[in-house]
């Protein structure tokens, strides 16, 4: 007894809507069977048939079916399904074999296309004699006579049914460069892009415009395409126009990044103590995302500022030195937080636009010379200590020198010990200091945050 198959069976094995195979039958394509229930049911050697493949016949083409919109918006209205509905219908009444159907949401213009890439592998393999496409901008905006080559070198023909367009071709290629252009534009540092609803000005810089601008200029940029979570973003880049940094004749504010806030300190241009300050920023670690950042970049902006009102350079911690073996633990957290990362970039960029001086400068034992040599001297913060040593770095004193009160005190091997390069003095120093407030306090201490309280008593003694 030959084999009939259920509605959902057919439109399965098709690869179309149930409500397809029941306008074929009012069509007069494709009459079911009635079951006594009224159901219907399809003869395997009709179907068989009408897509192609009687047991009788021979040597029918074999086809892939290509159908494509460029917007999910398209496919949500239909589009999508109808154009694959009307292919599967050519190729039926052609009397090819079917032997796959790809559909597709994505740009003309994008040649990362997922099921293209499957098409291009069947025709590869030999599996199809012909490739069934509404038209030529289904399958690439640009570039189809490439396509076309390569497909008929693996003895494949393109089939083009040139049926009824949902849109014209100028409105899908206007489509495809909104997707491209206009989908998303990343930058570093959140900014809102509408305008502010009690002065209807764009809050922060209006980088939709900034693109569009230079745009008209014809100047190079680069376009980064990114998937993630199933879908893409268009990263564009361009070149801004930045002015040249003035010449700092006050010396240079030196930024020491901690988990609660920011050290600053400016020295002179001979590297002499001028002042410095706290300022606080306990949100940053837990705020959300787009407070975070908007913190992140008004306080780039407050120290910015402060450097250009005073005419000074700037100076930060280098994040290229995070591999360097003389490193502290402090540092090796802040270069692998986001939040630090984050602020020195803001800052350097920030910088960058107001034509502020800005040094990196090696960051190894920044806060331990602060502490031991300038804290006391100066009265201020470990932090604002740390900062003036980052700042004197700006200037180009990279190599401080260990006070004699620290090396009669800790260093029994003196002559060997001038000859220890200047960052292995401060880490033999530090060991011995740490050592000392160890064992006058008989607690397990692996940093010198107390050693201002217990100075007097370790160097006196």
């Amino acid at each position: 007894m030959e084999k009939l198959l259920t509605t959902h069976q057919l439109a399965k094995l098709l690869n179309v809507w149930p409500e397809t195979l029941r306008r074929w039958e009012r069509e007069g394509k494709l009459i079911p069977l009635r079951t006594p229930g009224g159901h219907r049911r399809y003869k395997e050697s009709q179907v068989l048939a009408l897509i192609g493949k009687e047991i009788t016949e021979k040597g029918a083409n074999r086809c892939a079916v290509y159908a494509r919109v460029s917007t999910a918006k398209q496919a949500e209205a239909g589009n999508l399904q109808r154009q694959k509905e009307r292919l599967i219908a050519y190729a039926v009444e052609k009397g090819y074999q079917i032997k796959a159907v790809y559909t597709e949401i994505a740009s003309g213009l994008n040649e990362n296309r997922r099921e293209l890439a499957k098409l291009a592998k069947t025709a590869t393999k030999g599996e199809i004699e012909v490739i069934v496409i509404e038209n030529k901008e289904r399958l690439a905006r640009f570039g189809y006579k490439y396509l076309e080559q390569y497909c008929r070198s693996c003895g494949v023909e393109i089939d083009i049914v040139e049926l009824g367009e949902e849109k014209s071709p100028q409105e899908e290629l206007v489509e495809d460069m909104i997707a491209i252009v206009t989908n998303r534009i990343s930058v570093l540092i959140y900014l809102a892009h509408k305008p502010s609803q009690k002065t209807g000005l764009i809050n922060g810089r209006n980088y939709r415009q900034m693109v569009l601008d230079y745009l008209k200029t014809g100047g190079a940029y680069q376009v980064e395409i990114i998937r993630e979570n199933s879908r893409y973003y268009i990263h564009v880049t361009i070149e801004e126009e930045i002015p040249v940094p003035y010449i700092p004749h006050s010396g240079v504010i030196g930024v020491d990044t901690n988990p609660d806030g920011l050290g600053i300190a400016r020295a002179d241009c001979l590297g002499q103590f001028k002042e410095s300050l706290w300022l606080p920023q306990g949100e940053w670690t837990y705020a959300r995302s787009t407070r975070r950042d908007n913190l992140i970049g008004e306080a780039a902006a407050l120290v910015v500022d402060m450097a250009k009102q005073l005419n000074c350079a700037l100076a930060v911690e280098d994040l290229k030195f995070k591999n360097d073996k003389s490193v502290t633990a402090k540092f090796n957290r802040m270069s692998h937080s986001f939040v630090w990362s984050r602020f020195l970039q803001a800052l350097e960029r920030r910088a960058a636009r107001e034509g502020v001086p800005l040094a990196k400068v090696p960051p190894p034992f920044t806060s331990i010379i602060g502490i031991l040599k300038y804290q006391q001297q100066y009265g201020i913060s470990n932090h604002e200590a740390a900062a003036y040593t980052i700042a004197r770095r700006g200037l180009g004193y990279g190599k401080e020198k260990v006070p004699k009160q620290l090396i009669q005190r800790f260093i029994k091997e003196r002559d060997a010990f001038m000859f220890l390069a200047n960052w292995k003095q401060w880490s033999s120093i530090k060991k011995a200091a740490v050592a000392a407030v160890k064992k006058l306090t008989k607690r397990k201490v692996k940093s010198l945050v107390s050693w201002q309280h217990y100075r007097k008593q370790l160097l006196a003694g």
